[in-house]
């Protein structure tokens, strides 16, 4: 049962690159010790860098507008669905079933349209989401090379891991650094 306890440390040990170096009080121990692997969480890196925001910020913007647009057309709708079904009495039935008809294929448009924009919408987010991760890559290739690792996996992927080895905080704090909210980065 040692040598299981023993073989098992010495994994570890080259798993993690038996890098570890003493701490002292003033430094945290992520800063200090070494892998070859490394953790990150990519969605709290997308949602606390201040370029993550920033794209999050005009996502909600148009989400905000659209949801309004939204509003806008569905009060239209029950306008004049309210008012088709208060003229029917009056009307002659191959008039009405000529306005029903119309009436359904301007919601059927409508929702149609709404809803290409909310697809676009999500493209964006996307495509603002593939922005941002090419954006840092080399802010992260620094973190990796200069802690000694040759990977950096999601953390999401991982079953356990030593916290230790998790540079998200770290990765934020030097993008928000070196990127910004990221307008330089594309403009």
């Amino acid at each position: 049962m040692r040598k299981l306890g023993v073989a098992v440390c010495l994994g570890l040990l080259a798993l993690f690159g038996g890098q570890a170096v003493a701490q002292d009080s003033t430094t945290t121990p992520t800063a200090e010790f070494r892998s070859l692997i490394l953790t990150i969480n990519l969605d709290q890196l997308f949602v606390q860098t201040l370029y993550g925001q920033r794209i999050r910020a005009d996502i909600d913007l148009q989400a905000k507008a659209l949801e309004a647009e939204n509003r806008k057309f569905a009060e239209e709708l029950q306008a004049e669905e309210r008012s088709l079904t208060e003229r029917r009495p009056t009307m002659d039935p191959a008039d009405f079933r000529v306005e029903a008809d119309a009436f359904d294929a301007k919601v059927q448009a409508v929702r149609q349209g709404q809803d290409e924009k909310e697809q676009a919408l999500q493209t964006s987010l996307t495509r603002g989401r593939d922005e941002f991760l090419s954006a840092v890559q080399a802010v992260l290739a620094e973190i990796m090379i200069s802690r000694g690792a040759v990977v950096i996996i999601d953390r999401r992927n991982i079953v356990m891991q030593a916290d230790l080895i998790d540079i998200t905080e770290a990765a934020i704090a030097s993008i928000d650094q070196r990127l910004g909210d990221g307008t330089a980065a594309t403009n």
